[in-house]
């Protein structure tokens, strides 16, 4: 040893020292931090975050258990973030008001009972028996005298690393004669060469640094194929360990799911080739792709775990949508820890490191969302297939009984409808049901023709348009010709100044916003907006409360709105609506705005607001999507719909009996 060492201490040296700590340390960390104001205010930062997230959880109308699933280990992450951020923030602003007791040219002199630290500031003593741990980070050795306190020794106190190995090996002497013990991690520099030794991470703490978004212990540029492969392995049977657990005895080996179970392996070492590359160091490929893969690992473990616990039953409102919405986060959270450790790993610096990240985090997201990752090879068996149906398909209007019996059907109706009553505004209805592969289009024309008939004082003015085989024959057949047949009709019995025509349409629809308007083998034109405003303006009816139920119905807002129309539609222009089969008596919406919201009152356009929060309840409830019903109300269109509602209800007292 020489005499004394003279040497300079940074902030970066004392950052080195910190990180290690919250590394190494957390435990000693804790209980004073628990005690400081800063604790507190930790404390308060987390307890609001669960505030906010009950909240969320409130909205979504999913209870405790959800509560246990995801608060829990989504405090616990983001309290230990917040907390090494905020302690590397808090050193940085603490260490310049240190000055030179801490920061600036020190000298190490070592003496037969110990170490000597002096600065401009202050002179302290440490016996070699008081040092408890030796640890060797980038650039300084740390020695420590307690849990969190070291004297930081930067490489540059000594002349080269054989300098500095010397030093190292009398102090570990010295420490042993005077009956201390000196804990050793891994050094990260050899004695010899001073060049970074073939030592890689453990795999946790690979895992762990990557999950955690946090820059890797050792340099990548040196790793195995053999480790690589090992891990691949883990995955496969951890992955195919937890569907067998899933499945049970039930399970059936699929091998058509081995290309999807393999393609990670190639997929991964691409992109570490490109993010490497990219990054200036084509050699850090291997190590990329083996950190990917620890990563991986207990990530895949952890949604696993979320999905079983979901599959079982255990979380309130668990479905499919669910297990999509679990996929993404899982996905985009693996995409996010690979970017940030292939840009951490970068040979380059400053904005070059976006590179690898978006080349990472890009092309390993993206093909995710195409497939689920990692198929495993057992499934269930495969459902037997059904037998063939026996019963009576029943009526075909593709029949020449029905084929040539529909046009005087049609007919009968039209004339049926009776005149308007005058002194006062009368209100007709017309429903069309336009698809006849599912009831409850069926059921919601026939049931709101009938409420309307008894409520609103429609009866004899209605007509309800219907493609589905028990009606055939009954009622006229819903197409874009019995649609404008009836609407001419109307239009014919109605004063154009004073009346009011309720539409309603209900079916499926297109991302191009036309209405499925389809019955066994016939053949329809479209009904879309335009020609829907088109049949209407032909009629020459003025006054118009349009109500589209069906997916992607937004889009017929624009094209039918005018000063004297009420558009309604059960969802966005680019959205599902719900509640289509053969079971139900009504969509989502229809049920809500006839069923629930015209119980409460009779404004059809108040109505609108509380059957949208109906439905957006539910929808949140059972896990979809929101539908985001949609309502356009024309400037004049309000006072016309008060008048006629006044009169309709001044009209019912004069007629009530005594």
């Amino acid at each position: 040893m020489r005499p004394h060492y003279d040497y300079q201490v940074t902030a970066a040296d004392w950052l080195r020292a910190v990180d290690h700590n919250q590394q190494t340390y957390t435990r000693h960390l804790l209980p004073p931090l628990l005690r400081s104001a800063h604790g507190l205010a930790y404390g308060v930062l987390g307890a609001l975050l669960v505030v906010l997230e009950l909240r969320w959880l409130q909205r979504q109308g999913l209870g405790a258990a959800h509560w246990l699933v995801w608060a829990g280990p989504a405090f616990v992450l983001v309290a230990y973030l917040l907390q090494r951020a905020l302690l590397q923030w808090r050193t940085r602003r603490v260490l310049p008001q240190l000055g030179q007791a801490m920061l600036g040219s020190m000298q190490l002199v070592p003496d037969d009972d110990g170490l000597w630290l002096n600065s401009a500031e202050r002179r302290s003593f440490y016996g070699y028996r008081a040092l408890t741990a030796l640890v060797q980070v980038e650039g300084a050795s740390l020695l420590y005298y307690d849990a969190l306190h070291c004297i930081v020794l930067p490489d540059a106190a000594f002349a080269d690393a054989t300098e500095r190995d010397a030093f190292l090996a009398t102090l570990r002497e010295r420490v042993l004669a005077a009956g201390g013990s000196l804990v050793e991690t891994p050094s990260a520099v050899s004695s010899a060469s001073g060049e970074a030794p073939p030592a890689q991470p453990g795999l946790w703490q690979l895992a762990w640094r990557g999950l955690t978004l946090r820059a890797l212990p050792v340099s990548l540029a040196e790793a195995g194929w053999g480790r690589l492969f090992l891990l691949a392995a883990l995955l496969v049977l951890l992955q195919n360990g937890l569907a067998l657990l899933h499945l049970g005895p039930e399970a059936v080996y699929s091998a058509a799911a081995w290309p999807a179970t393999v393609f990670a392996l190639p997929l991964l070492l691409f992109v570490a080739w490109l993010a490497a590359g990219s990054g200036g160091d084509a050699k850090r490929t291997l190590g990329l792709a083996t950190a990917w893969y620890a990563v991986l690992l207990p990530l895949t473990l952890l949604g696993w775990v979320v999905f079983l616990i979901g599959q079982q039953g255990w979380v309130p409102a668990w479905n499919d949508v669910w297990d999509q919405r679990i996929y993404l986060v899982w996905t985009g959270w693996f995409a996010l820890a690979a970017g940030v450790l292939a840009a951490r790993s970068a040979a380059s610096g400053g904005l070059r490191r976006l590179v690898p990240l978006l080349l990472a985090g890009g092309l390993l997201w993206l093909p995710m969302q195409q497939s689920f990752w990692g198929l495993p090879l057992w499934d269930r068996p495969a459902e037997p297939a059904p037998e063939e149906q026996q019963d009576d398909p029943g009526p075909d209007p593709a029949m020449e009984d029905y084929f040539y019996q529909e046009p005087a059907l049609l007919q009968r109706a039209l004339l049926d409808l009776k005149p308007r009553e005058p002194g006062h505004p009368n209100l007709y209805f017309l429903a069309a049901a336009g698809y006849a592969g599912q009831d409850v289009f069926m059921r919601e024309a026939i049931t709101v023709q009938d409420m309307f008939d008894h409520r609103f004082g429609t009866e004899g003015r209605s007509l309800a348009l219907v493609n589905n085989p028990d009606t055939l024959g009954q009622l006229p057949i819903a197409s874009a010709t019995s649609l404008r047949l009836a609407l001419r009709r109307m239009g014919q019995l109605m004063d154009k100044n004073e009346d009011i025509l309720f539409l309603y349409l209900t079916s499926h629809g297109s991302a191009d916003h036309k209405l499925a308007v389809e019955f066994g083998p016939m053949q329809f034109n479209d009904v879309d907006p335009l020609v829907l405003r088109q049949l209407l303006d032909e009629a020459g009816i003025k006054h118009r409360v349009i109500v589209v139920s069906a997916c992607y119905s937004g889009g017929f807002i624009d094209p039918l709105k005018n000063d004297n129309t009420l558009v309604i539609s059960a969802a966005a222009a680019d959205k599902v609506s719900f509640g289509c089969s053969n079971e139900a008596d009504f969509t989502y919406f229809g049920r809500a705005y006839f069923v629930d919201a015209l119980r409460q009152t009779d404004d059809f356009i108040a109505a609108f607001d509380l059957a949208r929060s109906v439905v957006a309840k539910r929808e949140q409830q059972e896990g979809f999507e929101a539908s985001d019903p949609q309502l356009a109300v024309g400037s004049r269109i309000g006072a016309t719909l008060r008048r006629w509602d006044a009169q309709r209800k001044a009209r019912a007292i004069t007629t009530l009996p005594g």
